[in-house]
């Protein structure tokens, strides 16, 4: 995932994965007969590392939160109604709830 840090400007992770994915497109992008750079920057002066890092959480918590509520959810009306027909269709709304999580935590 990435973070608007300004209207302009994006940060990504720095990490070894995400560097490997911008090479690759990098070199997509040149082999499709396009210009394209990559460049490590620090941050002078503003935001702080920790600020950086929380606009990171927080641009993954509401997404969180659904899978939560939604988890609760089916949990709840299990509770109320565990017929065989309600619980076959609770574990495909699990495996769902469990894809949508990878996906989330993939980005994040």
């Amino acid at each position: 995932g990435a973070v608007a840090v300004k209207s302009t400007v994006y940060a990504l992770p720095a990490n070894a994965e995400m560097q490997e994915d911008f090479e690759w497109l990098l070199k997509e992008i040149v082999a499709g007969g396009g210009e394209a750079m990559m460049c490590e920057a620090r941050l002078v002066d503003g935001l702080s590392d920790a600020q950086v890092r929380a606009l990171f959480d927080a641009a993954r918590d509401a997404d969180y939160a659904e899978i939560v509520k939604e988890a609760r959810d089916l949990a709840a009306a299990i509770k109320i109604d565990a017929t065989a027909d309600k619980l076959a269709d609770a574990r495909s709304q699990l495996g769902r709830l469990r894809k949508r999580l990878a996906e989330i935590v993939a980005i994040d």
